[in-house]
């Protein structure tokens, strides 16, 4: 009897921190989704279109479309942003864009907008990006940009505190 004595308070106690465990992860969970964040992403970009828009006197504004057989870029960006609700945010993005044919460096600066499908850890979103491109070398200053799409945020590890 002696014996059993024992080993309630040892199963209490595990009992407890069990308890207790799951009390935190159910926390850190609630707050997913929520407050600042930073996306960093590193990107391949496959160019369907390009068109270049000068301005003449006589003529106004001029669109021509460019050349671009097997265009492509490799991005590397940055959002900064915030969580107005569980499934909505925005943010700022600024980023570098190295094109091959033609070879043009543009660095993008725009307004992040993502919508989630579901407050998981895990979910689908939809997203659009609209801004400015700036010209860095070889080709036009300035530029729009505007990307739509959908992705899938993905828990790489459990948050941690």
């Amino acid at each position: 009897m002696k014996r059993n004595k024992h080993l309630i308070i040892p199963i209490l106690l595990i009992s407890f921190f069990a308890f207790s465990q799951n009390d935190r992860e159910k926390e850190i969970d609630e707050n997913r989704n929520s407050g600042f964040f930073n996306i960093t992403k590193f990107s391949y970009i496959n160019i369907g279109k390009a068109e270049l828009e000068t301005f003449s006197e006589i003529d106004g504004v001029v669109v021509n479309d460019l050349p671009i057989d097997n265009a492509s870029a490799f991005s590397l960006q940055t959002i900064n942003g915030y969580f107005f609700s569980p499934y909505f945010s925005a943010g700022l993005g600024i980023g570098l864009d190295g094109y091959s044919n033609p070879n043009i460096n543009t660095m993008p600066l725009f307004i992040d907008l993502r919508l989630y499908l579901s407050d998981q850890i895990s979910s689908m979103y939809l997203y659009t990006d609209f801004g400015t491109l700036i010209g860095i070398e070889n080709g036009p200053k300035r530029g729009r940009m505007f990307n739509i799409g959908a992705g899938y945020k993905l828990a790489l590890s459990k948050k941690k505190e």
